[in-house]
């Protein structure tokens, strides 16, 4: 598949696969244990589907953005019962 970078007329998003395969990948990718490993993956994901790097780090921003806590400032409160230990 030819890099957006080499067809200037053909918007990157037209040459993308599939959205659920890149998440699906990026999924698989993210629930690895091992830091070093996981680095490496990555690294490896990008260099094989550079026109996909944009799009993949939406998915994880929004992924990470989901699991986020609602009230960041309870977790700082010491009056907060549940964060007491």
């Amino acid at each position: 598949m030819p890099m957006a970078s080499m067809r200037p007329d053909v918007p990157c998003w037209l040459l993308m696969r599939d959205p659920e395969t890149i998440e699906t990948e990026l999924m698989e990718i993210s629930a690895i244990p091992d830091d070093a490993v996981k680095l490496e993956r990555i690294i490896a994901w990008c260099a094989c589907h550079p026109d996909e790097v944009p799009f993949g780090l939406h998915q994880l921003m929004r992924r990470r953005d989901k699991h986020a806590p609602q009230h960041p400032s309870a977790d700082l409160d010491p009056t907060n019962k549940e964060t007491t230990r």
